[in-house]
């Protein structure tokens, strides 16, 4: 079965936030049209004050602490 662009979109998501580097903001924007600082913008601002993420460079990534919680949260939903 042929995946829709949310799958995907959900699927980079996921997959880029196992990664040290996370995600590129910027790449959601340009290739699946959301602006996620926008859209997810009280969600970002409350992981990052809660210091389970971090923002820089519009690259998004999970603190160590956010990894270990990362198998339990839904953060985009």
């Amino acid at each position: 079965a042929k995946n829709t662009q949310q799958e995907l979109l959900e699927e980079y998501i996921m997959l880029g936030l196992r990664l040290k580097e996370g995600i590129n903001l910027n790449f959601i924007k340009q290739i699946y049209g959301i602006d996620i600082l926008k859209s997810k913008e009280n969600i970002l601002k409350n992981l990052i004050e809660m210091g389970y993420a971090n923002l820089k460079d519009n690259n998004l990534s999970l603190t160590t602490k956010g990894f270990l919680i990362s198998n339990y949260t839904i953060i985009f939903s």
